[in-house]
């Protein structure tokens, strides 16, 4: 069965990488009958391991749940157990080289790990909680195995590779799949989780060159075409129409008037001759009023 892959980061849930989500628990029942072929003392614990809500929010398939009084412990402190054993017949994907990447206890810190990218985990209420990888390098990938065990049950959950290791943070994981508490609405208190790592690899990343421009398209200079030599404009000169000729006959009851002779030229008498006609003038009216005077 494979589910989708998220991230817890406060109180939001941020995608992490992609498994395509099933509802139903058809092949993981299968992988525990499959088990149960190989190791047919192991018991069932009456809860599905793919239970709703259940297990890991990010796995591919999953076997369990297993009762402790038939299997014993799922993981021991050096990654040997009834897991361990499972594991090495290729009930998840065919995969037997796993590699044992450590187990954490309620409170204490991961131990015999043979591979270690820092797992751990914390418990935010009874049966539920988040895990991460703490040292996983960049660009690193693994086909990856958590179990999950509370007092007497365990199931393990298998994540298929295809997330880089750096991006397990903070992830979600509940024992609603394991075993359930007595108020029969969430998972028991989690005892312990363990972790198993295979076909691990560091995957090149893809360096994306630059995009380079094209060479850029070179704009010829717009050139002035050759000016083209305009004949100048010559004026005719205006040529006058024939002078406009006037009647000289008079029109009926018109009279047209006559020019008049011309005044011929005035002769004006020389000043010395002015001066002394003036003074005839006077003398002869200097006479008159004398002579009247007598």
């Amino acid at each position: 069965m494979k589910k989708q892959l998220t991230t817890l980061v406060g109180s939001s849930l941020v995608i992490a990488g992609s498994l395509s989500l099933s509802t139903t628990g058809a092949k993981a029942a299968n992988l525990t009958s499959s088990v149960l072929e190989d190791f047919s003392s192991w018991n069932t614990s009456g809860q599905a391991c793919d239970a709703v809500g259940s297990g890991m929010t990010a796995y591919t398939d999953c076997i369990g749940a297993f009762s402790t009084k038939s299997t014993a412990n799922d993981v021991l402190g050096d990654g040997r157990g009834s897991l361990f054993d499972a594991l090495g017949t290729g009930v998840f994907g065919g995969i037997t080289n796993w590699a044992f990447g450590g187990k954490q206890d309620a409170g204490a810190k991961t131990s015999g790990a043979t591979v270690d990218y820092g797992f751990q985990w914390t418990e935010n209420k009874e049966g539920s909680g988040i895990w991460s990888l703490t040292k996983a390098a960049e660009n690193l990938y693994a086909d990856v195995v958590i179990s999950l065990k509370t007092a007497t049950s365990w199931s393990a959950y298998y994540i298929q590779k295809g997330t880089a290791l750096s991006d397990f943070q903070n992830l979600l994981w509940n024992t609603s799949g394991v075993e359930l508490a007595g108020n029969k609405k969430n998972g028991k208190a989690l005892s312990h989780a363990s972790i198993f790592f295979a076909n691990i690899e560091t995957k090149t990343p893809v360096v994306t060159k630059p995009v380079v421009n094209p060479t850029p398209v070179v704009t010829e200079p717009v050139v002035n075409p050759t000016p083209v030599a305009t004949e100048p404009v010559v004026n005719e000169p205006v040529v006058n129409t024939a002078p406009i000729t006037f009647i000289s006959e008079p029109m009926d009851g018109v009279e047209v008037p006559t020019n008049p002779e011309p005044v011929g030229p005035v002769d004006i008498p020389e000043p010395s001759m002015m001066l002394g006609l003036g003074a005839i003038g006077y003398l002869m009216g200097f006479y008159r009023r004398k002579k009247n005077k007598g």
